[in-house]
């Protein structure tokens, strides 16, 4: 019996193949095959699986651009790509797979950088005076110009200026990139073309953001620190009309059996997350420790809580005391935005969990990088609060990618990033 000469394959048919994977790294796997294969999928914009791809989770890079984070890899994780560290190297840790892959994105070295949902890194240079930010496809090495942030002036100030930015497709605006910036933690709107950031209009001088989300594809949402919520109302014809905030929800009412809890903290973060329709609010809170973190000190995370939004009565109901928790879905917390996935669709993750990067306030760009390097027992924790925290038994399950002792200092914390060719 001979064998079948796969090579031979139509194009379409193997599109049609290439379609059905939902791991980029499977796409480029069955495009390496052979020449015929490879020319069917030369154009990277038809890849467009119909089932979703899960976040993979970008290391952060240190300020000399080389890292050591294969010294103390996962238990049974692998590392494909070049092994090599190179100066341009970024790190990519996927959780469905246990694997890490290293590409060359020299694009994004030395910038502070926060994922998304489609593909996108913002990136922004604090090392010039203007402080350039561009999107950047780690996949394509495509650029975006977008305007630099001393733009948002009288606002703008040198160091650790932007607190987070999410990225995201607008219904009617295509691309749109929200930034939290400045020390009373403002909102600014910016897509490709634009001059200039413009900054959102508040009804009361209260900014002090926390996280932003598009809803149903066309409605922008932020959350302040303490848990209330406005909508933002975008011109979409006009980019010089800047966008108006109202107040659309107050902060969720905690249970007693949180009181104390958050009573204790020291520290909490509030994300916005779209899930199936719904729209949550996590609330994530630690302690801190009795003396600035050391090297190889872990951060003791004390809990999350998450609420969903009842649009009927504008109030936030703790999914705890509904029963339902989020049963097959997944939450994707950090420094990136904030994403939700469903188990059903096949994917190899966790349900009814939240998988977190560590975001903790100490990473603040060049500023924290000059304190870490002064004192590196005081201030140069690595990477300790990232894990998985299961919401039906509210266990921690935490997962460390590596320590470079000698290395302290980084310019960017780790962040979620789903990998796409479009």
């Amino acid at each position: 019996m001979t064998s079948a000469d796969w090579s031979s394959l139509p194009c379409e048919i193997v599109q049609a193949v290439g379609n059905r994977l939902g791991a980029v790294e499977d796409f480029l796997a069955i495009a390496a095959i052979c020449r015929s294969w490879r020319s069917a999928f030369s154009n990277k914009k038809i890849w467009n699986p119909e089932i979703p791809r899960l976040p993979l989770l970008m290391l952060p890079q240190s300020v000399d651009g080389v890292d050591n984070w294969l010294q103390k890899m996962p238990p049974q994780s692998s590392a494909e790509g070049n092994l090599s560290p190179l100066a341009a190297a970024t790190y990519f840790f996927s959780s469905e797979r246990n694997k890490l892959y290293i590409i060359d994105v020299p694009e994004i070295h030395g910038r502070h950088c926060f994922g998304s949902q489609i593909g996108w890194i913002f990136t922004v240079n604090e090392c010039v005076l203007d402080h350039e930010a561009h999107l950047v496809n780690p996949l394509t090495r495509l650029r975006i110009l977008l305007p630099p942030l001393s733009s948002l002036k009288p606002w703008f100030e040198p160091n650790n200026f932007v607190r987070k930015a999410v990225t995201f497709h607008h219904r009617h605006l295509d691309i749109v990139v929200v930034a939290i910036f400045g020390y009373i933690r403002h909102l600014a709107l910016a897509r490709p073309g634009y001059s200039t950031w413009v900054p959102v209009e508040l009804e009361t001088p209260y900014p002090c953001f926390e996280d932003v989300v598009c809803y149903g594809g066309d409605q922008i949402f932020g959350v302040r620190k303490d848990g209330s919520l406005v909508l933002c109302k975008i011109d979409d014809d006009d980019s010089a009309t800047p966008p108006k905030a109202k107040a659309f929800s107050f902060a969720p009412a905690l249970g007693r059996q949180h009181l104390q809890r958050v009573e204790e903290v020291r520290r909490k973060k509030v994300y916005l997350v779209e899930s199936e329709g719904d729209l949550l609010l996590v609330l994530r809170l630690w302690r801190d420790p009795p003396r600035p973190p050391l090297l190889t000190q872990e951060v003791d995370v004390s809990s999350f809580i998450v609420f969903k939004l009842n649009f009927a009565t504008r109030e936030w109901v703790e999914l705890e005391l509904q029963g339902g928790f989020l049963g097959n879905r997944t939450l994707f917390v950090g420094d990136s935005y904030s994403m939700s996935f469903s188990a059903r669709h096949g994917l190899r993750c966790q349900p009814n969990s939240i998988y977190y990067s560590d975001d903790f306030p100490h990473w603040s760009g060049l500023h924290f990088n000059r304190k870490a390097r002064a004192r590196p027992q005081a201030g140069g924790r690595m990477v300790r609060d990232m894990g998985i925290f299961n919401l039906e038994d509210l266990t921690f399950r935490f997962r460390y990618l590596g320590v470079n002792d000698a290395r302290p200092p980084f310019f960017s914390p780790p962040i979620w990033v789903v990998p796409s060719f479009n």
